[in-house]
Order: structure tokens, then sequence, then C-alpha cells
């Protein structure tokens, strides 16, 4: 909003202090053109900023991934511990990564008023940080006033909705689901899917995976859809979506339990 009030008071001072020398017409056209100016180098200068903030949360993300990577190959390779003590230890090892990347997130606060949807970006960034951290509340909280456009953010909605008891949580995501292609569409038609079956409708969850079948060509989705033309409901699985799936926190991947080795140093 800054933005657009500073362009334009800046292009209408410079219509007045050339139109006596250039004329109406050339005074309108440099105006225009200030305004157009102004926008743009102050766009470039927010922008700037705010790939420095993400580039910094991207940073820390990155590094804390390859510090799990390798705390998990250790244990593997040791075999040390329970996979499930192993699992908390990681989890909070990432949660101290996300609470990082919340703090990163206030950097951009100063910037809000320069950009009337950068609010909305910066909101939706710290929903999807809370939802990784299973802070539920924090992302009730934040959901109405981010914006919801990626398949991701629309997939965390879903859930919230579909845990919140919504009424209108098909309806949303049949909405959506129409709107995304290959993966992004894969996603959404099997969460979906999986909602339907747990609320006892699987002839409805079946049609809608026969639409998607003409969508897109996915293996999960092809297979589901054979399960429930099946009658077999009870089998429908999105276990091979993999980490994309369990990042929903709908279901937990089931974890085989190790035998603790003793080796000799």
């Amino acid at each position: 909003m800054l933005t657009m009030i500073i362009a334009v008071s800046l292009g209408i001072m410079t219509f007045y202090s050339t139109q006596e020398e250039w004329g109406n017409t050339w005074a309108i056209i440099s105006g225009i053109v200030v305004v157009m100016l102004a926008q743009l180098a102050i766009g470039l200068f927010i922008r700037s900023r705010i790939n420095k903030i993400t580039g910094d949360i991207q940073d820390i993300m990155v590094q804390t991934q390859n510090k799990i990577n390798r705390q998990i190959n250790i244990m593997q390779y040791r075999q040390l511990g329970n996979p499930k003590s192993a699992q908390q230890l990681l989890t909070k090892e990432q949660n101290n990564a996300l609470r990082k990347c919340l703090e990163i997130t206030e950097r951009a606060n100063k910037y809000f008023i320069w950009n009337v949807l950068l609010k909305k970006q910066i909101i939706s960034m710290r929903m999807m940080l809370y939802f990784q951290m299973k802070e539920f509340k924090k992302v009730d909280e934040l959901m109405p006033k981010a914006l919801i456009f990626d398949a991701r953010s629309v997939a965390v909605k879903g859930v919230r909705m579909y845990k919140n008891k919504d009424e209108k949580v098909v309806d949303y995501l049949t909405k959506k689901a129409a709107k995304f292609k290959n993966d992004d569409a894969v996603l959404i038609y099997s969460l979906l899917a999986w909602i339907l079956v747990k609320q006892n409708k699987a002839a409805d969850a079946a049609k809608l995976l026969a639409e998607a079948k003409n969508k897109v060509d996915n293996q999960v989705i092809n297979d589901n859809y054979e399960r429930l033309a099946n009658g077999k409901e009870k089998h429908f699985s999105n276990a091979q979506l993999g980490d994309i799936w369990y990042s929903l926190y709908l279901e937990e991947p089931k974890i085989k339990q190790q035998k603790m080795q003793q080796r000799g140093f």
C-alpha cells in the first residue's frame, strides 16, 4: 500500500513540475513513467530483503536436514537405542530449527506496509512452520489470514478442516483438486479420498479416484481405486506417497523395532 502511495505521489509531483515546460501530454507521460519506475525500484528493494530472509530460512533447514541425516546414519550403523526414542530426538532437533525459522520471519514485519500480499505470504510461511511442529492451535489461528494457494497449504487446510470436523472439507478439497495437476493433484485427490473412506463414503471415494485416474497417471491413485472398486476399503493406503503423506500427520509410518547389538571397541 505504501509503495503505491509513494509512487503516485512522485508521479503527481513530476506532472506538476513538468506541466508548464513540457505541456499536459508529456507531463502525464513523464508522471506515469515515474510511477512505474518508483514501483519497480521499491518492489526490487523489498524483494531483495525478503529473498534474504527466505534464503536464511532455507539455509537453516538444509543444515538441519543434513545434521539429521548424519544422526540417522550413525543410529542405523550402530543400531543405538529404540526407533521411538531416536525419532523423539530427531523431532526435537527439527523443532529447534523451525523455531529459529519463525524468529527469522519476524524480520519481514517492517516491510508489510509496502506490499499488501507480503503479510499474507509471511503468515502462510509461519502457518506451515507451526504445522510442522504440530502446534495446531497456532495453525488454526493463522489460517484465516494466510494466503492458501499451493497444494501443500491446501492440503494442510484440508487436514485442519477435517480434524476440526468442518462439514465443508469435502467441498473445499473437491474444488481445489480440480485446479491442480501432476503430483499436486495426486496429493489433494489422495487426501480427499482418505477422508471420504474415513467418513464411510467408499463409493464416493472410488468415484473421485476414477476421475483422478483420467487426470493423472499415478500408481497410488490406481491401486486405491482398484481396492475401493473391489470393496476392499480396509486396504486403502496412501503409504506409498511417502513423506509428503506422513507430513500431514494423519497417519504414522510403521517403525520396525530393531534389536540392539553390542559392538566391541
